[in-house]
């Protein structure tokens, strides 16, 4: 029949049926109450174990002996934390506890019940589910727990499986090749020795101290070199032109001249040429009213003759008396040519060896520059053996370390709380079970009850009927108690 979904109907339902509703909660709790009755009570002991990083090594408070920590990032802690359960579950781990303390101390009843080739199977994989491990959210510590039904075989068991732990830790995570990393670190040394000894024998063959500062020298060198060089030949055309501008002057510039001349002060030759002068002069006004034959101008011109004869007589005297020396302005500028030849011989004298200075510092600077790339491999090879020297001289010593802790039993993994020893058994959890049957016997009375109304033809509210039928419903009658016994309807 129809249900509605209402508190007053689902109410209704449970009630026209708390029969069958009372029988499931009942039988819910008698289950629950039955197991907790007859299941063997566990006690559980807890432990809690403190996973230390950091890159020194830390020292124990209590015992005064020195601790290796991992080291680890803040990202690495949450998956070294989760190995170390892992660890605690492995199946050799288990295997070593259980015979440490013995299948039948642990567990009696499956020493007695299970067959000998299955025993220590099935002991295993029942340690491994009484064993419980859980990583702090927030922090480094492994919470430990364990069940089983004597709390002393529980704490025990849990003390046993932290020592197997602690030794089984160390010999994971402790390197034990010491033997073959100190081997490794003898070829490293050698290694490392040839190749200092190719790099000082390269540097000794090619003459090489120190290839920078020796660049920087030749750089250096090279670079006043060829300024010497440049001015020697400024000089040296300097003075060449100083020399073709002298020897062209020279070519203009005579080689003697007047040093003095006495026929300018000698007045004879003054008078002569001053009579002369005035005879040409009055010849030249009678000549306009003389005619040329006449006795007069005859006369006049005769004269005129003679002052010229004597003229000319008289200067061949003075020329006579001139004195002419060598020239000084030009003994100067021979001077000069000379000087300016010995600067151009000594310039070029100069140029010769700066040119072979530059010369030989340009070879040599090619020389390094052929010689870096083969210099450069060298050293970085040198660089990458003195880097796996390192590497494996720190190597052999954590490997040392590693396996004096190992000897004497020291982990990373210490103990902030032992095994305890229970007093009241965990489970079974009565109160917790009876909550989960109450609420299992309430949800599946409920459903039970709703599973016979709608199996039901009946019609058990007024609201069923107008559903159903489409009528409204004028009245009801209340059933008798006696009929509601023997299930009979109105």
């Amino acid at each position: 029949m129809i249900v509605e979904m209402t508190p007053r109907s689902v109410l209704n339902v449970v009630f026209r049926h708390r029969v069958k509703f009372v029988a499931v909660l009942g039988a819910c709790l008698f289950l629950a109450a039955a197991y907790c009755l007859v299941a063997t009570p566990k006690y559980e002991s807890a432990a809690e174990l403190l996973v230390r990083f950091g890159v020194e090594q830390q020292t124990r408070a209590d015992a005064g002996a020195t601790m290796p920590a991992i080291s680890a990032t803040q990202l690495e802690r949450k998956e070294i934390v989760n190995s170390q359960i892992s660890l605690m579950h492995s199946r050799d781990l288990l295997s070593d506890v259980l015979h440490k303390i013995g299948i039948a101390t642990v567990y009696p009843r499956i020493a007695a019940d299970t067959a000998p080739e299955e025993l220590e199977d099935t002991a295993i994989r029942r340690l491994d589910r009484d064993l419980t491990t859980e990583a702090g959210k927030d922090s480094d510590v492994i919470d430990m727990t364990l069940l089983n039904p004597d709390p002393n075989i529980a704490a025990q068991t849990l003390q046993a499986l932290i020592e197997s732990f602690q030794k089984r830790e160390a010999a994971v995570y402790q390197s034990q090749q010491l033997g073959f990393l100190q081997g490794q670190l003898e070829q490293a040394r050698a290694q490392l020795t040839a190749s200092r000894n190719a790099v000082e024998t390269f540097k000794s063959k090619t003459r090489i101290a120190s290839l920078d500062e020796e660049r920087s020298l030749l750089l250096r060198q090279r670079a006043d070199t060829r300024q010497k060089l440049v001015d020697e030949i400024s000089k040296q055309q300097e003075a060449d032109q100083r020399y073709a501008r002298t020897e062209e002057l020279l070519k203009r510039m005579p080689e003697d001249i007047k040093l003095s001349d006495e026929a300018d002060r000698f007045k004879p030759v003054d008078d002569a040429r001053e009579r002369l002068s005035e005879l040409r002069q009055h010849e030249s006004e009678m000549s306009i009213n003389y005619r040329d034959d006449s006795r007069q101008m005859v006369n006049l011109q005769q004269q005129v003759q003679f002052a010229a004869d004597e003229l000319a007589r008289l200067s061949k005297e003075s020329v006579a008396r001139i004195r002419t020396g060598p020239n000084p302005v030009y003994q100067n500028l021979q001077q000069a040519a000379l000087i300016a030849a010995g600067d151009e011989s000594a310039a070029g004298g100069a140029r010769k060896p700066l040119e072979a200075e530059l010369d030989r510092l340009d070879a040599r600077l090619d020389e390094l520059g052929k010689q870096t790339g083969k210099l450069n491999e060298l050293e970085l090879q040198q660089q990458v053996d003195e880097e796996n020297f390192r590497g494996y001289l720190q190597s052999v010593e954590e490997a040392r370390v590693a396996n004096d802790l190992n000897r004497e039993g020291i982990t990373s993994v210490a103990v902030v709380q032992a095994p305890t020893v229970p007093i009241k058994p965990s489970q079974p959890r009565v109160l917790l079970l009876l909550a989960v049957a109450f609420v299992l016997g309430v949800a599946g009375g409920i459903a039970l009850t709703f599973l016979a109304e709608m199996a039901d033809e009946a019609f058990s509210m007024p609201s069923q009927i107008e559903a159903v039928l489409g009528v409204p419903v004028l009245a009801t009658f209340a059933v008798s108690p006696l009929a509601s016994v023997f299930g009979r309807r109105p």
